[in-house]
């Protein structure tokens, strides 16, 4: 006896076509949000004659401290309240002795809101800190 020989009988052949829909959604929402991790969080940030670029190779590795305008603390993606950075920053650091940590900060921040993060990072004792600017040119910038 055959399954789906017969007219108006139902077919045990799978269809693979709903399948295939689904991975190629799922694949490209993947993309879309490593994407945007890789990107971290948005800030507009200053322009650096002599800024190089740092390859993503070792991205799971970096701590990523970020200050946007409105002077809200990230470590990596996730937001932390300033007087809690230190032990946030610490629990990120475990196992990843001896990488610097990276410091993006607005380019309408003012010195020592940056110096706070590079302090803290200090008293850590976190062996080197990156600050991270854009490459371009500086207005009114020294040559």
């Amino acid at each position: 006896m055959q399954v789906g020989s017969g007219k108006g009988e139902v077919s045990a052949a799978i269809n693979i076509t709903p399948l295939v829909d689904v991975m190629l959604v799922l694949l490209i929402v993947y993309m879309v949000m490593v994407a945007m991790i890789r990107q971290g969080v948005p800030l507009d940030l200053p322009d650096a004659l002599n800024a190089r670029t740092t390859s993503l190779d070792n991205q799971d590795k970096i701590i990523t401290l970020s200050l946007n305008e409105s002077k809200e603390v990230f470590v990596n993606l996730k937001q932390v309240e300033i007087s809690n950075l230190d032990r946030e920053l610490a629990i990120a650091y475990q196992g990843r002795e001896g990488q610097p940590v990276l410091i993006k900060g607005a380019k309408t921040l003012l010195y020592g809101d940056v110096l706070q993060l590079m302090n803290t990072c200090r008293q850590l004792g976190i062996a080197g800190v990156e600050l991270v600017a854009k490459k371009g040119a500086v207005a009114g910038g020294v040559e």
